[in-house]
């Protein structure tokens, strides 16, 4: 890891914290049949990942165009970008698992860009585990980003993850993605 100390600070937060991600859109077009399913199995497979600590599907759930501007602004390859972020997931999660993950989709708040691309924030609890017995709530949403067909999940409350993102789709350099909340979980 010590190869891709940028990542450590960029991708900490985003692979433990769901994001808050706020935007003045106007009512948003309805989802086609297809975009809707397609989002609903990605949000599936994105929740049991997160609970099962299954990586590949975690990094699969980045999009595309994020880990190549990662890779220009680090100077590497996109593999060896994908490699070093499943590497930092997994390190996150052995050292804060995941104790209960929820992306409440019936609640998203369905946005739209300026160009008509439409985009969701889910409400996103996540509890993990803090050492001992101690355990965290982060409250927040998840950044669902459609990329022609295919559907992305990002959390976006690191201010360098957000550049990325920005740089990657320059549609999102209007909306604001302020910070998750953190609070101590009592069962």
């Amino acid at each position: 890891m010590t190869r891709f100390p940028k990542l450590r600070g960029r991708f900490i937060a985003a692979t433990i914290c769901a994001c808050l991600v706020t935007a003045g859109a106007a009512m948003a077009r309805d989802l086609t049949d297809a975009e809707n399913a397609s989002l609903t199995d990605v949000v599936a497979k994105f929740g049991t990942a997160m609970t099962g600590s299954d990586i590949a599907t975690l990094v699969k759930a980045i999009p595309p165009r994020i880990i190549k501007q990662m890779a220009e602004r680090d100077g590497t390859s996109e593999a060896e970008i994908s490699t070093a972020l499943a590497q930092l997931i997994g390190d996150t999660m052995v050292a804060m698992p995941v104790k209960s993950f929820a992306l409440k989709l019936p609640e998203a708040a369905h946005k739209e860009l300026a160009d008509g691309t439409p985009y969701l924030l889910i409400p996103t609890d996540t509890v993990m585990d803090a050492g001992g017995a101690d355990k965290v709530l982060i409250r927040a949403s998840t950044l669902a980003l459609i990329d022609g067909s295919d559907w992305y999940l990002l959390r976006t409350n690191d201010a360098q993850l957000v550049s990325v993102l920005r740089e990657a789709y320059p549609d999102y350099v209007g909306v604001e993605f302020p910070e998750a909340t953190l609070e101590p979980y009592k069962e």
